[in-house]
């Protein structure tokens, strides 16, 4: 698990990087095939299981690429 100064993001076993909305035991899938996250202050990055690709992207930047 990780952390910016307001939000919590894990990994599951199946490799989703999640976010933690709140509510007990709910969380919201960010992206799929996640290797590590990590954050900033206020961003969290991940890096891609599946292209091998080793540049580190925002999650944001992830969502809007397999949009």
């Amino acid at each position: 698990m990780v952390s910016t100064s307001s939000h919590l993001y894990r990994i599951t076993a199946d490799r989703q990087a999640r976010e933690y909305t709140g509510k007990a035991s709910v969380w919201t899938v960010l992206r799929k095939y996640t290797e590590r996250v990590f954050t900033s202050p206020t961003t969290p990055y991940a890096t891609d299981t599946i292209s091998g690709n080793s540049r580190n992207r925002t999650v944001q930047e992830d969502l809007d690429r397999h949009r």
